[in-house]
């Protein structure tokens, strides 16, 4: 089947997307070399095991990303797959440089010395979860040099992790089940690898494929705190998340965004009220009565629950809704 260039994915999650294969399939050490070459400059990707096949339903874009061979026809038009008990794959005639009228010289060397720096970058945000002692054990270079985790939640200092929240929802007859952990950092935060985003941090299988954002919820954010909900999604429903590739956003079924709205609003409230303002209170201590407010928010998150859980609920008159699940809808 002909594919066509999509410049709007950028390298980094090209790569990433491929990397991804390479780990479903089993490897515990995936190489990446981006080396300049003129017009001739190529990415590689090696791995110690087989990649695996194409995600699940084929189609529709979702969240799991692109297979090996669509996620290297974005990048260049040269693009050669082997394998003898690993994966190495090379891209070459790179999109990216051949966008150049001049495509030698220091110009094209420094483009390309940018787009290691970013596929660095990139891929340690993205798997900080499987890198590092914390991980689970996959090592992954590029040029040689190992790639550091960079999380987007560093709990050093005046960030705080609230409660995790499990979201249930029905897809084709069954119910899945979304989990979100609440998270409250300090804006200006030197080790954060994202400053000043806000919003959802969306998990497929360990690997960040979203980096901020509300996912189009409507949501009134705080710009002198920094409200963050890390969401991981279910892989056996992906097909039931939208997926918008050009800014690197899912959206959420219906029967889930009342739920997801309140867990955000919890984090939002719990900026407002001086969680991870360190300016103000001169330590990593919250208030106390920030911290009080965290817990009795359980109350709210089960009616959350219950929302997600029966949407039939929807439906129903305000007034008849029980007094806990009633500030769910105008959040």
């Amino acid at each position: 089947m002909p594919r066509t260039y999509s410049p709007h994915i950028p390298v980094e999650a090209a790569v990433a997307d491929v990397v991804q294969r390479c780990i479903e399939g089993g490897a515990a050490q995936v190489d990446v070399a981006v080396e300049f070459a003129g017009a001739q400059s190529w990415i590689r990707i090696a791995s110690d095991s087989a990649a695996a096949p194409p995600p699940p339903g084929a189609g529709p874009p979702t969240p799991a990303g692109l297979d090996v061979l669509s996620a290297c026809l974005t990048q260049g038009t040269g693009v050669n797959i082997a394998g003898d008990g690993g994966t190495v794959v090379t891209v070459e005639h790179l999109h990216e440089v051949l966008a150049y009228k001049r495509k030698e010289g220091r110009v094209i060397e420094a483009a390309v010395a940018r787009m290691r720096s970013r596929i660095d970058a990139a891929l340690g945000l993205a798997y900080h979860r499987l890198l590092g002692d914390g991980g689970r054990g996959v090592a992954i270079t590029v040029n040689a040099v190992p790639v550091r985790p960079r999380t987007p939640f560093p709990q050093q200092g005046h960030g705080m992790q609230l409660p995790a929240r499990e979201l249930p929802f029905v897809v084709d007859g069954r119910v899945e089940t979304i989990v979100a952990t609440p998270h409250v950092l300090a804006l200006g935060d030197q080790r954060d690898p994202t400053p000043g985003r806000q919003g959802f941090f969306v998990y497929v299988r360990d690997r960040l494929v979203q980096a901020g954002s509300w996912s189009r919820l409507s949501i009134q954010d705080r710009r002198d705190a920094v409200a963050r909900v890390a969401v991981d999604l279910p892989p056996a429903a992906l097909a039931s998340f939208g997926w918008e590739a050009v800014q690197r956003r899912v959206l959420f079924p219906v029967g889930v965004t009342p739920a997801l709205r309140a867990v955000a609003v919890e984090a939002i409230t719990c900026a407002q009220l001086g969680l991870s303002t360190p300016s103000r209170h001169g330590s990593a201590e919250a208030p106390e009565s920030a911290r009080a407010w965290a817990t009795t928010r359980s109350s709210s998150a089960s009616a959350a629950t219950t929302l997600a859980s029966a949407p039939e609920l929807l439906l129903t008159s305000p007034a008849s809704m029980p007094s806990a699940t009633r500030p769910l809808l105008g959040s």
